[in-house]
C-alpha cells in the first residue's frame, strides 16, 4: 500500500472515531487518577454486587462521587483529583466500610485492593501515590528521560532524543552507546529490530536507562539497555495531537495520533511521515607501512561528497481490552516502510613512497535501500488484589525485509590524465543484496510478594530469529559489454538463533536496608548456514554438562537508604555477547572496490562481569546521582582491519584476551526555581585491551588510555508560554583498537511558544556546525585520518496540535439489569 493510501486510511479512521469521542467520557487532564477495587464477602469471598461505593472529602461528608458495584464486585472511578479522600462502602446486611486514601498528580492508576464486607467494619491505613514528572527522574538504579519536555528533539527521530540523554554518544553510522558500550535497545519493553532514526521522537513518552540491568533481563544486555516507552493514553476519553514540521535539508516530519477509551477498549492510532536530506564531506587519508621497518609503502588519500536521502512513514494501532479492574488484554501493530538513497562521489589519489602519484580516480556509488518492518505485540496482564502481586505474558513477532541495489563505477587515469587498460582503468560492479528476517518473542513474568518485606519474581522467556541475506555481485565485463557473476564474492547466507531462559529474583526490604538477588539460566544453539556452498557452522551454550555454569549469570543489588535524602546503592552483574550476523559470516561482503569485511565462523561468546557504586543525594531542587563502575570482558569480540595482498583494507573480528574498563559518573538535575530547569552530566572513564596476535602481522594488541563526556541542558520557561532550551554535548578523544576517535562536540538551541491547544517550536541544531566524526587508526600495515559527517547543521519550525475532552469529576456508572452470578475472589 502506498503512503498516500496510508495516510488516506489513517484520516478515515480518525474521522469515525471522532464523533464517538465527543460523546465519550472525556480525556483526564494530566494527573487525575484512576482509582478501583472489588468487594467481596468478607466470609465466602465471594463478589457482593450492587453494594455502594462513595468516594468523600475527608474534611466533610460531601460526596465526590458514587456508584453502584458491578455484578462481579468491580468498582471504579476514572477521573479523582489529587487529594485525599475517604472511600466508603455501603451495603444492606453488612457493616459500613472505610477507607482513607491520598492521591497526587504523578499517579494514574490506584487499585484499593479486594475489601472484605462483614460484621465488624475494618480501617486500614492511609495509601499515598506520590511523584512529579520533570524532565528527567533519577534512581539508583536507572534514569528515566521524559521526551516531552525536550524541545529540540520535537519534530525528529529517536536519535535527536538519545543525543540528550546522560551516558549516550552516537557515531557517524548513527549506532548508539551507553558508557562506551553498545546498549540492547527496546521498544515498550521489547526487542526490536528497528533502528533508532526509524521511530519519530513525537510518539515517544520517555526512554529508560538501565546500565545494569539485573537477571530479569536478558543476559545479552551486557551494555545496558535503553528501553524507548512509546504514547499510549490509556485515561477515559479521548486525546490526540497533530505536528507538523519544515527544516532546511529538505527537512519534513508529520504525525497524527488520537487516543480513544470508551468504556472496556482503549484504542490508539498514529501515523507519521518524515524525510530529510543530508550533503556531506569528507576524507580519508592513509599511509601504508612496511611492517618491518615502519616506512612508508605509499599513500591513499580519498576526498567524498555524499547525498545521503531518507524517508519514513510509520503507522500504529494498539487496541486494549479491559476484561475488569484487574485484566487487561492489549494489540498492538507497527509498521515502519523505509527509503535510502546515497550518493557518494569520491576523488582518489595514489602515491608512491615519495609522495609522487601512481594514479588517480574517479569514484561514484550509488545505494538504493527499501526497509519495512511490521510488528506485533499481544500481551496479557493480571493483577491481583494483593498490593504488587501479579503476573502478564507477553508474545511479540517481528518480520524484517529490506532490498538493496548498489553500484560502484571507477574510473583510474594516469598521472597524465589516460585512462589506464583494461579493468585497471575502468571497473564498474552492481551489487543487488536483500535481508529478509524473522523474529518471536514470548515471555511470562511472575511478580509475589510473600511479604509485605519480601518480593519474588520469576518468569520464561522464548527467544527465535532467522535471518536469511543474499547478496550478488555481477562484475562487468568490458569485452562482454555486459555483467558476469562473480561466484566467489556472491553469498546466500542464513542463521538460526534460539535462546530459552529461565530467570528468578528475591528481594527483601528490612528498615532502611534492602536486597535483591537474582539467577538467570539460558540456553543458546546458533547456527549459521552458507546456502550457496553447502557450508554451516555452529555454537551451543553450554557446550557441555560440565561446562553448564557458563550458562547462569547471578546479580545481587544491596540498598541502603541513610535517610530521606541520601541513598547509597552496590550491585554486580555477569552477562554475556554473542557473535551474530555478519560476525561469523565467512564469506566476503563488499563495502566498495578497496574496502571488504569478513566474518570469523570461529568467533566465542564473550562474557562480562560488571559491577556499580551509587550514591543518590535528594534534597529540594537538586539531585545527584554519582555512580563508580568496574567491568572486565573475558575474550572481547573485537573488530581488526590489515591490509590484504592487493592493497585493500580487510576488516574482520577476532576474540580478544580481554578488556579492562572503569569510570566515575555524574548526573545532576537541579532546579533554581520553579521555571529553570538544568540537567548536567559527566563521565570520565579507562579503557584497556589486549588481543591475540592478528592474522597479518603477528602482533598483538594492546590499547588503553582515558577520556571523559559531558552534557548539559538548560530549559527555561518565560511569562506568556515562551520556552527556551540549550542543550550542548562534548566527547573527547577514546582509545579503540587500533586507534582513537577524535574530540566531538556540538550544542542546539531552540524556542517555543504556546497558543492554547497549540505549540511552535524552533530549533537550530549543531550552532557551531561542528558535528563532524574523526578516526585515527596506527598499526603496523597502516596509519590513517578519516573524517565522517552523518548530518549538516539545520534549523527547522513545528507546530503542535492536542486535543481532547477535559473532565475533573467522575460520574458514577450505572448497574446492569442483567443477573449474573458473583464472581469468586480472584
Amino acid at each position: 500500500m502506498t503512503p498516500a493510501k496510508w495516510l488516506s486510511l489513517c484520516a478515515v479512521v480518525l474521522f469515525l472515531i471522532y464523533p464517538m469521542g465527543i460523546h465519550a467520557s472525556g480525556a483526564r487532564k494530566a494527573g487525575l487518577v484512576h482509582v478501583y477495587g472489588k468487594v467481596i464477602d468478607g466470609k465466602t469471598h465471594k463478589a457482593v454486587d450492587y453494594a455502594s461505593v462513595s468516594i468523600l472529602l475527608t474534611e466533610r461528608d460531601s460526596m465526590l462521587a458514587g456508584m453502584l458495584t458491578e455484578a462481579n464486585g468491580d468498582f471504579s472511578f476514572d477521573n479523582i483529583s489529587p487529594g485525599t479522600f475517604r472511600i466508603k462502602v455501603s451495603f444492606m446486611g453488612y457493616a459500613n466500610y472505610e477507607k482513607t486514601f491520598t492521591a497526587t498528580a504523578s499517579s494514574s492508576d490506584l487499585d484499593l485492593g479486594n475489601i472484605s464486607m462483614d460484621a465488624s467494619a475494618k480501617k486500614l491505613g492511609e495509601v499515598t501515590v506520590t511523584g512529579d514528572k520533570g524532565m528527567m527522574t533519577m534512581t539508583v538504579d536507572r534514569k528515566v528521560f521524559n521526551v516531552d519536555k525536550d524541545i529540540s528533539s520535537r519534530g525528529g527521530n529517536g536519535l535527536d532524543v538519545m543525543k540528550n540523554i546522560p551516558g549516550v554518544s552516537i557515531d557517524a553510522d548513527g549506532n548508539v552507546a551507553l558508557r562506551n558500550n553498545t546498549p540492547q535497545i527496546y521498544v515498550d519493553g521489547k526487542p526490536t529490530s528497528l533502528t533508532l532514526d526509524q521511530i519519530p521522537s513525537d510518539e515517544i513518552d520517555r526512554v529508560e536507562v538501565i546500565t545494569n540491568p539485573s537477571a530479569k533481563y536478558e543476559a545479552a544486555a551486557s551494555g545496558g539497555i535503553l528501553n524507548v516507552i512509546l504514547k499510549q493514553n490509556r485515561k477515559p476519553g479521548y486525546n490526540g495531537l497533530v505536528t507538523a514540521l519544515v527544516g532546511t535539508n529538505t527537512q519534513w516530519n508529520g504525525t497524527a495520533m488520537g487516543n480513544l477509551h470508551r468504556g472496556k477498549v482503549g484504542f490508539t492510532l498514529s501515523f507519521n511521515t518524515a524525510g530529510a536530506t543530508n550533503a556531506t564531506n569528507g576524507y580519508d587519508n592513509r599511509t601504508n607501512l612496511d611492517v618491518a621497518t615502519g616506512s612508508p609503502k605509499g599513500y591513499y588519500n580519498q576526498n567524498t561528497e555524499r547525498t545521503n536521502r531518507r524517508a519514513f512513514e510509520t503507522v500504529r494501532a494498539g487496541l486494549d481490552y479491559y476484561i475488569n479492574n484487574r485484566n487487561i488484554l492489549s494489540l498492538t501493530e507497527n509498521m515502519v516502510i523505509g527509503k535510502f538513497t546515497n550518493d557518494i562521489d569520491a576523488q582518489i589519489r595514489t602515491l608512491d613512497p615519495a609522495a609522487a602519484e601512481i594514479s588517480h580516480a574517479n569514484n561514484y556509488n550509488f545505494e538504493g535501500v527499501h526497509r519495512r518492518t511490521f510488528t506485533t505485540n499481544l500481551d496479557f496482564k493480571h493483577s491481583y488484589p494483593q498490593a504488587g502481586k501479579e503476573y502478564s505474558i507477553s508474545v511479540s513477532y517481528e518480520h524484517y525485509r529490506s532490498a538493496t541495489d548498489f553500484l560502484d563505477t571507477a574510473n583510474t587515469y594516469s598521472p597524465s590524465g589516460s585512462l589506464l587498460p583494461g579493468s585497471a582503468g575502468f571497473f564498474k560492479q552492481s551489487i543487488p543484496s536483500g535481508i529478509l528476517s524473522h523474529m518471536v518473542t514470548a515471555q511470562w513474568d511472575f511478580v509475589h510478594p510473600l511479604r509485605d518485606s519480601i518480593r519474588l519474581e520469576y518468569g520464561l522467556r522464548a527467544y527465535y530469529k532467522r535471518t536469511e541475506t543474499f547478496a550478488n555481485v555481477n562484475d562487468f565485463i568490458d569485452s562482454l559489454a555486459d555483467y558476469q557473476v562473480n561466484a566467489a564474492l556472491s553469498s546466500r547466507y542464513r542463521t538460526d538463533e534460539f535462546v530459552n531462559a529461565a530467570y528468578v529474583t528475591m528481594g527483601q526490604q528490612v528498615k532502611s536496608f534492602s536486597y535483591q538477588l537474582g539467577l538467570r539460566f539460558e540456553e543458546v544453539y546458533f547456527l549459521g548456514s552458507l546456502l550457496n556452498k553447502n557450508q554451516t557452522f555452529s555454537y551451543a551454550y553450554p557446550q557441555t554438562p560440565a561446562k553448564v555454569y557458563e550458562s547462569f549469570f547471578p546479580s545481587f543489588y544491596l540498598s541502603e537508604r541513610i535517610n530521606e535524602h541520601h541513598q547509597l546503592q552496590l550491585n554486580a552483574t555477569r552477562k554475556t555477547n554473542r557473535p551474530r550476523g555478519g560476525q561469523v559470516n565467512p564469506n566476503i561482503e563488499v563495502i566498495d572496490q578497496h574496502n571488504y569485511t569478513v566474518g570469523n565462523p570461529a568467533m566465542q561468546p564473550e562474557f562480562i562481569n560488571q559491577g556499580e557504586l551509587n550514591y543518590n543525594l535528594m534534597v529540594p531542587k537538586f539531585d545527584w546521582l554519582t555512580s563508580v563502575y568496574l567491568r572486565y570482558t573475558e575474550h572481547p569480540i573485537t573488530k581488526f582491519s590489515y591490509i590484504d595482498s592487493a592493497a585493500n583494507i580487510l576488516a574482520t573480528y577476532l576474540n580478544g584476551k580481554g578488556q579492562f574498563a572503569y569510570g566515575w559518573e555524574n548526573t545532576m538535575k537541579i532546579n533554581p526555581t520553579k521555571n529553570l530547569n538544568i540537567n548536567l552530566s559527566g563521565n570520565i572513564f579507562y579503557t584497556s585491551l589486549q588481543t591475540y596476535p592478528d592474522p597479518a602481522t603477528g602482533v598483538a594488541l594492546s590499547h588503553s588510555g582515558w577520556s571523559w563526556t559531558a552534557k548539559a541542558m538548560v530549559n527555561y520557561k518565560f511569562p506568556l508560554g515562551f520556552a527556551a532550551q540549550v542543550n550542548g554535548s562534548y566527547e573527547a578523544p577514546k582509545v579503540l583498537p587500533q586507534g582513537m576517535t577524535g574530540a566531538l562536540y556540538f550544542f542546539d538551541i531552540s524556542v517555543s511558544k504556546e497558543f492554547g491547544i497549540a505549540t511552535i517550536n524552533l530549533t537550530l541544531s549543531d550552532v557551531l556546525d561542528s558535528k563532524g566524526h574523526n578516526t585515527q587508526y596506527s598499526t603496523p600495515q597502516f596509519a590513517e585520518n578519516s573524517r565522517t559527517r552523518r548530518e549538516v547543521r539545520y534549523a527547522k519550525i513545528g507546530v503542535t496540535f492536542k486535543f481532547g475532552k477535559e473532565e475533573k469529576l467522575n460520574r458514577a456508572r450505572k448497574p446492569k439489569k442483567e443477573n449474573k452470578d458473583k464472581e469468586e475472589e480472584d
